[in-house]
C-alpha cells in the first residue's frame, strides 16, 4: 500500500508543480536539506515599466515539469523556473514577472539556489510565439508544461499599461483593495471591473480566470486577482465581476489563495 501511494505522488508531482504555476498559487517549495547554494542569482528586478524579466539564456535545464533558466542581462544573473518550455542557451527572452523564493531547494535537481523567480512563463512576443507553436493541443498532453493551452489563455498585456475606474457602489472594490481587506470580506459578494488577463478552462470543473485593474503590486503579487467561474470570458476584455471573496483558501495539492473571488459572473 505505502509502495503504491509512494509512486502514485512520485508520479503526480511535477503535474502539481506546473499548475500551481499555471494557477497563479504560490508554490509550495520542499523542505530545504542541507544542500551547499550552488547558485549566485540575485532577486530579479522588474525592467523599467516592461514589467518582465529579460536577457540571454546563459543556462537551462529541465526537471519536476519545471525549466530552470539563468538569465543573463548586463552581468547580472537571475534564476527563473517556469513551467517547462522549449528554450536554448544564448537566446534572448523575456519572462513575466513572479515570485521570488530565496534559498529555494530543488530536490529534483538536488540543488539549491539563493533565490529563484518563479515566473509563468514567457512574456511579450516570446509569448506569443510559443502560443502559435504550441496550438491548442498543449493542454492535452499531460505536463500543461507551456502554460498557453487552447483559446490564448495567456495574453500579452503589460500591467503597467492597465487602468481601470472603480466600480461603482457599496460592495466595490479594486484588485489592491481586495488583496488588503480580504480576511474581513471573506465570504461576503463583491464586485470589481477589471481586465481579463489570463483564461484556463475546465480545471477542476470550473474556469480559472485572471483579472487586473491596474492597482496593487508586483512586488507582493497584490496585482493580480485570481476568480473562479462557469464562465469563460474573453481575454482582454474590460468586465464587471461580481462573486463570492474567499480568504485563505487551500483546494489542495499545493493551490492556495490569500484571496480569490469564487461562484463569479460576469456583467
Amino acid at each position: 500500500m505505502h509502495k503504491k501511494l509512494t509512486k502514485m505522488i512520485c508520479v503526480a508531482a511535477p503535474f502539481v508543480a506546473a499548475s500551481c504555476l499555471l494557477f497563479g498559487c504560490e508554490p509550495q517549495p520542499p523542505k530545504a536539506e542541507t544542500a551547499k547554494t550552488s547558485a549566485s542569482a540575485k532577486p530579479a528586478k522588474q525592467s523599467a515599466g516592461s514589467g518582465v524579466i529579460s536577457g540571454v539564456v546563459a543556462e537551462t535545464m529541465n526537471s519536476g515539469g519545471y525549466t530552470y533558466v539563468l538569465v543573463e542581462k548586463a552581468g547580472a544573473p537571475t534564476w527563473v523556473a517556469i513551467p517547462e518550455t522549449t528554450v536554448a542557451k544564448g537566446q534572448e527572452i523575456s519572462l513575466a514577472q513572479g515570485m521570488v523564493m530565496k534559498n529555494f531547494t530543488s530536490t529534483t535537481l538536488n540543488r539549491t539556489f539563493d533565490a529563484i523567480v518563479f515566473s509563468p512563463g514567457l512574456a511579450g512576443a516570446d509569448a506569443k510565439a510559443d502560443t502559435q507553436q504550441a496550438g491548442p493541443s498543449m493542454m492535452a498532453k499531460g505536463a500543461m508544461s507551456s502554460m498557453h493551452g487552447s483559446g490564448g489563455a495567456t495574453a500579452a498585456i503589460d500591467f503597467t499599461q492597465i487602468k481601470v475606474e472603480k466600480a461603482v457602489g457599496e460592495n466595490a472594490f479594486t484588485v489592491a483593495e481586495l488583496h488588503a481587506k480580504h480576511k474581513e470580506l471573506a465570504g461576503k459578494t463583491v464586485v470589481i471591473k477589471g481586465v481579463v488577463v489570463k483564461v484556463l478552462n475546465n480545471i477542476m470543473q470550473r474556469s480559472w480566470i485572471h483579472v487586473q485593474d491596474g492597482t496593487g503590486s508586483l512586488d507582493d503579487n497584490s496585482f493580480d486577482l485570481t476568480v473562479t467561474s462557469d464562465i469563460s470570458p474573453e481575454v482582454g476584455k474590460t468586465v464587471l465581476v461580481e462573486g463570492v471573496v474567499g480568504s485563505e483558501r487551500d483546494f489542495g495539492a499545493g493551490y492556495r489563495y490569500d484571496v480569490i473571488l469564487e461562484q463569479a459572473v460576469f456583467k
